[in-house]
């Protein structure tokens, strides 16, 4: 995981996400221990901020447009 948070480090100004990956960083951060847990919590805050505005959520109308 460590090159994945590396690259999202570098390329965080370009990137746009969707809200269930934000869910499952959430859970995976939430399942780690001790200063593990209190430093990945921070930097997915400061990804989370740094991405506002780009964090698409998904509807029926997404649904339908990934179905195709």
């Amino acid at each position: 995981m460590p090159g994945v948070i590396a690259w999202l480090e570098r390329e965080k100004d370009a990137c746009y996400t969707r809200a269930i990956a934000v869910a499952q960083l959430a859970h995976w951060v939430r399942a780690k221990d001790g200063c593990s847990r209190e430093a990945l919590q921070a930097w997915l805050t400061r990804l989370v901020d740094s991405l506002h505005g780009r964090i698409h959520g998904f509807n029926v109308l997404i649904a339908h447009v990934w179905a195709e």
